[in-house]
């Protein structure tokens, strides 16, 4: 009677896992797509009211702004996965103490880096050959952005604890309510001739916002929750610089992993190959949020699945959380390695040189794609806190990468083509390595995981490759003007998206999953039309 009632009590559990992932997962797109049509568009609005050389500026602060992020990527990660098991143990007086310690940790680095960064932004601006006029400008915009940023960095604790929580939804509906503030914000003090500051200002009204209602939701969801200089504890601070330092140094090798062809064209063929690789790369790594950004919804999902001891239901999540990442990366990917040449050439003009970018476009979106497939793997050793397996494939990756590109180099000298087939190849090498590993940990069937995840996002392609084939009879027809090249993709576009969703819907999904999939769906779009936020334990 009991391992029924437990049963039962699982079973109920799993249905409310699903729609909380569920929700999660549309939440999060859509909330990525809006983002990314708001940035798409504003920038034109901002060059009307400052010049050009003022929003250089304002992109020099956030080129900054990255690199310090950089040196607290691991703490994030600490909370969401310390988070995620003191949550579903109901451990209050842990989540008080990790929150607490990573706060005040945050802050007093934050407080030791500013004197030193004041005094070396003068330094900074000869480096970056900036003109004197500029100076004054440039000082206090990297300043307020640097002082916002930290606070954020300090106090958007709030945020990831709700991230571990399963409350993604709610923080993602935050996020989007705060940069939809955010634009506003800057077109209405730019109306008012506030002009470059006009972005400043609206980005401390975001960071604020954003901060006080993630704290407010910390605090009504949470009964018991509370932070102060009494929950520091010593032994959580071993457990930042232990689990996050090792998840630290994985992003370091990875953001050099994702610059390792910019870097090769920049020193072996020269500055404009740099920006050749920098637009050819700029579409699939746009494409790449979308399907990316389910693996913020896996990784405290599974967390709490593996405080709870739940392997098996851990294996699920990461095949079907695997499948549709898969299936979204394909259907985005492969309708630009068949079109590469018409979509360089409709958004960057008829220029030879930019044909280079279109065989760079073709080359990398399947690598990207690979890439973007190792996340689940990643959430996972995260979540059972093997993180250092993750640090290994980067090793993997890199070394690999510089191993192909020396013996290509060696044997073909410094061109585009070695650059393109050794980096991309051992992308996807490395990646394949990855995951048949973390298959290997979960003790998955390699050919099922082949049939059931990497199947469906390798079919697009064939159905990209066919569209095109199909119609570039029609291209000299349209080819004369860039707007009659992009009514061109278009129609292909649709073509090749009703041809690829039918086959995958149809042909590779099983009944179960379609029933699985309307029925989920309904509930999703019903859940976030209202975006509950009363408390419910996952």
């Amino acid at each position: 009677m009991v391992d029924e009632d437990l049963t039962i009590q699982q079973m109920s559990e799993d249905s409310d896992l699903h729609n909380t992932i569920s929700r999660n997962i549309v939440v999060t797109m859509l909330s990525t797509v809006l983002y990314l049509v708001t940035r798409l568009f504003i920038p034109p609005i901002i060059l009307s009211y400052v010049s050009l050389a003022e929003y250089g500026v304002w992109s020099y602060c956030f080129i900054i702004l990255g690199y310090i992020s950089l040196s607290i990527f691991g703490i994030t990660n600490v909370y969401i996965r310390y988070g995620s098991v003191y949550y579903a143990n109901n451990e209050v007086d842990n989540i008080n103490r990790l929150l607490s310690t990573g706060i005040i940790s945050v802050l007093i680095m934050c407080a030791a880096i500013i004197p030193f960064f004041v005094i070396l932004l003068p330094y900074l601006f000869s480096l970056l050959h900036m003109s004197p006029n500029l100076f004054s400008v440039a000082f206090w915009l990297i300043l307020g952005t640097t002082l916002i940023f930290m606070v954020d960095l300090s106090f958007g604790a709030f945020g990831h604890l709700l991230q571990s929580m399963q409350r993604i939804a709610y923080e993602r509906a935050v996020w989007t309510i705060t940069y939809l503030v955010e634009t506003g914000c800057i077109i209405f003090f730019l109306t008012l001739g506030m002009g470059i500051y006009s972005l400043l200002y609206a980005y401390f009204i975001r960071t604020a916002l954003a901060i006080l209602l993630y704290a407010l939701a910390c605090y009504r969801l949470i009964p018991g929750f509370s932070i102060g200089l009494r929950y520091f504890d010593r032994k959580i601070l071993k457990v930042f610089i232990r689990f996050g330092g090792i998840v630290q140094l994985s992003g370091f090798v990875g953001i050099t992993n994702r610059a390792m062809e910019r870097l090769m064209a920049g020193f072996f063929i020269g500055a404009e190959a740099t920006a050749l690789y920098e637009v050819g790369e700029k579409l699939p790594t746009t494409a790449q949020n979308l399907p990316g950004s389910i693996n913020g919804v896996l990784f405290p999902a599974t967390a709490h699945l593996h405080a709870k001891n739940r392997q098996a239901k851990i294996v699920d999540i990461y095949l079907k959380g695997s499948r549709i990442i898969n299936m979204i990366s394909g259907m985005l990917m492969g309708f630009m390695t068949a079109f590469a040449a018409p979509i360089i050439t409709c958004w960057l003009g008829f220029d030879e040189k930019y044909q280079i970018a279109a065989v760079i476009l073709a080359f990398f979106t399947w690598a990207y794609q690979a890439d973007i497939l190792t996340g689940p793997a990643t959430a996972i050793y995260r979540s059972v806190n093997e993180p250092q397996r993750e640090l290994w494939y980067g090793l993997w990756q890199l070394g690999l990468v510089i191993t192909a590109a020396a013996i290509g180099f060696a044997l073909f000298g410094f061109t585009y083509m070695v650059i393109n087939v050794s980096v991309s190849t051992m992308m996807v090498l490395a990646a394949l390595i990855y995951i048949f590993l973390c298959n290997r940990f979960l003790k998955i069937d390699q050919l099922s995981y082949w049939k059931k995840v990497l199947l469906p996002g390798i079919v697009p392609y064939a159905f990209g490759y066919l569209t095109y084939a199909l119609t570039f009879f029609l291209y000299p027809v349209f080819s004369a003007d860039r707007w009659y090249i992009l009514l061109f993709l278009i129609i292909n576009l649709g073509i090749y998206s009703l041809m690829t969703f039918t086959c995958i819907y149809f042909g590779m999904c099983t009944k179960e999953e379609r029933q699985v999939f309307k029925k989920q769906l309904f509930y999703t779009l019903k859940e976030v039309s209202r975006l509950k936020t009363t408390k419910k334990q996952p």
